[in-house]
């Protein structure tokens, strides 16, 4: 993954020269920043199979559809953003809890950890804590980073589920966790800031500010912008979340 299905279509093409190809390539080939040499030399050789015979190439955000324009030259680009197809809940299904609960559904590798969150979530408690409390849910993810312990926070691990669970639990958040660091590339929404938009509820999103999430989120209204790097932002954003919950604002 993710140059498979590209090698399955060549031989079919072969055979069946008049048939229209539209490339999906969802996100990067050989600009993957996590590849190593010999993977990016065999993205790239796709890319050069997708602009020597496909019709079409197909991407998940516009920075990244900029350099298949220049990847693949004779071909058209075109963006199409992932989606989700969750029924929007109704006014009278919004629930607050008892305790301000936050979501996370997925899960955390290489740079993409909850560091500088749990440093947010520790100057937000301190401030007051004698009124402020937390309640975090990780859903299906494996404790591969460092949790924050803290009398004013209680941390929740529920195991793997189906799709259609962990969107219930987002959907009864009070608030849900984007975590997105910055990188090299451009473009990346990850899929799970569309489930969260489905779920209606805010969206705290400790990302890169400059990149398409943070653009999306702020076009929808649906949530606050912390830079991932910055502990003093990350804090307010979950303020801001805190004082939805508080007020019962939605």
């Amino acid at each position: 993954s993710p140059i498979e299905s590209h090698l399955a279509v060549a031989p079919f093409l072969q055979k069946y020269s008049g048939v229209k190809w539209v490339a999906d390539a969802r996100d990067e080939l050989s600009l993957n920043p996590h590849l190593d040499e010999i993977a990016k030399q065999q993205h790239r050789h796709i890319e050069l199979l997708i602009n020597k015979r496909a019709s079409f190439l197909t991407t998940v955000s516009q920075p990244i559809a900029h350099d298949f324009k220049k990847l693949c030259p004779e071909i058209q680009v075109y963006e199409i953003r992932n989606g989700h197809n969750l029924n929007i809940p109704s006014i009278e299904e919004y629930n607050y809890n008892s305790i301000f609960t936050i979501v996370y559904a997925g899960t955390f590798y290489g740079l993409r950890k909850p560091h500088t969150f749990f440093k947010g979530v520790k100057q937000f408690l301190d401030f007051d804590s004698a009124t402020r409390k937390i309640h975090l849910k990780f859903i299906g993810t494996p404790r591969n980073f460092d949790v924050l312990s803290h009398p004013n926070l209680t941390i929740e691990f529920i195991e793997q589920c189906t799709y259609e669970e962990a969107c219930q639990h987002q959907m009864k958040a009070d608030a849900n966790l984007l975590v997105l660091p910055k990188l090299e590339m451009k473009g990346v929404y990850t899929g799970k800031l569309f489930d969260y938009l489905a779920a209606c509820k805010p969206i705290i999103a400790v990302v890169d500010p400059s990149d398409v999430a943070a653009e999306l989120i702020k076009d929808c209204h649906s949530g606050y912008i912390a830079d991932f790097e910055n502990v003093q932002e990350i804090e307010m954003a979950i303020y801001a979340a805190y004082q939805d919950w508080n007020t019962k604002t939605m």
